[in-house]
């Protein structure tokens, strides 16, 4: 109606392209409102599976904190590499003082025991004597993909009061006294090796039994001592007794 009056007053020729614009849009207004369109989720992302991973724990003769339960888990993509690791660790006070900071040493190996990574984690929490606490790490850089285990000990400890402990696997930091000797020390977390309880310390590297009542005379290829030998026979002559000639051994 509008537009016929504006029309009608002489304005018609240039109003034209505009009704005729403003049909259109309002014809495909009406059709597209017409249309529901419904967006359908993202595609969900695979999640990561886990595998557990088993963990080793390395006591010390006197640390003042108990590792009292740990857990360990791989996230791994879908070709089975390892993305993450997730440690999770509850530990007690021993002592009779709190504790304000702990922090322990983990090391990834492979099924053949052998190094594959290590990093130290720390948690700056308050623990009373005789309390627990719950704490969980989360490493997601440099890992390997043959993983397949971990070892963990206490690395240090400190104290409310300023002192603190320490590994014999690390050098004692201001206000830490050295850790008491350990006889039959505890495993190593370096080696994975058990330690030689009461070896005997006479005894050689390759002698797997201490060598009671060995003759000190008897030589190191010499399988039964040599009593009543004749001082002159040739090395290389088995009959005891007969002096060599000074030909090839073996020969009559």
């Amino acid at each position: 109606m509008i537009l016929r009056q504006f029309a009608g007053a002489g304005a018609g020729a240039g109003l034209r392209p505009v009704k005729s614009r403003l049909i259109k849009g309002f014809l495909i207004a009406t059709v597209l409102s017409s249309f529901t369109f419904v967006a359908g989720p993202p595609p969900a992302l695979a999640e990561p599976s886990e595998r557990a991973l088993e963990p080793q724990i390395y006591p010390e003769r006197g640390c003042p904190v108990d590792l009292v339960s740990i857990r360990s888990v791989l996230e791994v993509d879908p070709f089975g590499a390892p993305l993450a690791c997730k440690i999770y660790t509850t530990y007690k006070n021993n002592s009779t003082k709190p504790i304000s900071a702990v922090k322990f040493k983990f090391r990834f190996v492979d099924a053949a025991g052998k190094d594959k990574g290590t990093f130290h984690g720390g948690d700056n929490v308050q623990v009373l004597p005789g309390m627990t606490r719950a704490h969980k790490w989360r490493r997601d850089v440099a890992l390997s993909p043959v993983i397949s285990g971990l070892k963990i000990r206490v690395l240090r400890v400190k104290f409310g009061d300023g002192s603190g402990w320490h590994s014999i696997k690390t050098s004692p930091a201001p206000g830490e006294e050295p850790p008491p000797p350990q006889p039959g020390a505890e495993s190593e977390i370096d080696s994975g090796e058990e330690p030689g309880i009461g070896r005997d310390p006479q005894q050689g590297a390759g002698d797997k039994e201490p060598g009671i009542g060995r003759d000190p005379q008897q030589g190191a290829g010499d399988k039964e001592p040599g009593i009543g030998r004749d001082p002159q026979q040739g090395a290389g002559d088995n009959h005891p007794g007969r002096q060599g000639d000074g030909e090839g051994a073996g020969l009559e």
